[in-house]
């Protein structure tokens, strides 16, 4: 999907396109970071512990986010913040969209 959004950005400008293929990137990998974090190691006889790896892939998913975030603002330079934003709550939006 980031990779989809990107390239329809570079008509509008080459900022907003690696903004968007940044903020496509962060969303992609932070569910993929939870993803990892709560299935890695999941065995079906540990079904209590799942609530808590829940918890805590979760807390550590938002972590990833921020630090992302920060480091967007910090050290990318001509950065085009709707783009990154958008993209980043697209990405997050649509896999709800599409279940429906």
């Amino acid at each position: 999907m980031t990779t989809a959004i990107a390239p329809l950005l570079l008509f509008l400008d080459e900022v907003s396109a690696y903004s968007s293929l940044m903020g496509g990137l962060m969303a992609t990998l932070a569910n993929a970071l939870f993803a990892y974090l709560l299935f890695g190691r999941y065995h079906a006889q540990q079904l209590g512990n799942l609530i808590a790896r829940f918890y805590w892939a979760e807390a550590v998913k938002l972590l990833f986010i921020g630090v992302c975030f920060g480091s967007a603002v910090v050290w990318i330079e001509p950065l085009d913040m709707f783009a990154l934003l958008i993209t980043f709550f697209i990405i997050q939006i649509l896999p709800v969209i599409f279940t429906r």
